[in-house]
């Protein structure tokens, strides 16, 4: 974690760090696809939350490897 982010954040700083629209941050707490702490009615999230979630969601580099085109089916 830097030392410039809270210990917990709410959807709108965590939006600013992360560079995902606060309800998004939010409907994905919702869905459970990015973990966060409830301190009374409030939603937090971490550092590390939005480590996490970005880890799972990065795309795989792609394979030096081709595959072969397929065949297409004669039309008669």
């Amino acid at each position: 974690m830097t030392d410039r982010s809270p210990m917990f954040m709410t959807a709108a700083e965590a939006a600013r760090v992360s560079g995902i629209p606060a309800s998004t941050l939010l409907n994905l707490a919702r869905r459970g696809e990015i973990s966060m702490r409830r301190i009374g009615r409030s939603v937090r999230f971490t550092q590390q939350d939005l480590d996490d979630y970005a880890e799972s969601v990065r795309v795989a580099k792609r394979s030096p490897f081709r595959l072969a085109p397929t065949r297409k089916k004669a039309t008669r």
